[in-house]
């Protein structure tokens, strides 16, 4: 179990990487608890082409372009995210009602 991280780097490891995470899931990782109204603050997680990523809960996912931030989906309850190429990806997890932020995840690949 991962408490208190804020990097994490598969880009190192052999084989595939599949991480399943939800704003919960961002919370523990961050502080090791749950919060229905804190904002967690942010985990930055490095992969590496063909890795997959698999984002539930309730939330807000953006691609940063060069100059742009395009919103890839909004208040999207699962999505999976294709990890060729290299891009950045900011995932806002909030609560059900969009009223809390509860984590960030700053993804690099």
């Amino acid at each position: 179990i991962l408490q208190n991280a804020e990097y994490i780097d598969f880009s190192g490891t052999t084989g595939t990487v599949n991480l399943s995470v939800d704003g919960a899931g961002i919370q523990k990782m961050l502080t090791g608890a749950t919060s229905a109204t804190a904002n967690a603050g942010v985990l930055d997680v490095k992969f590496e082409a063909g890795d997959t990523l698999t984002l539930g809960g309730t939330g807000y996912l953006y691609k940063i372009g060069s100059a742009v931030l395009d919103v890839t989906s909004a208040a999207i309850s699962a999505t999976s995210l294709d990890t060729t190429g290299t891009h950045v990806y900011v995932y806002n997890s909030t609560d059900t009602a969009h009223t809390n932020l509860l984590a960030d995840l700053l993804i690099h690949i």
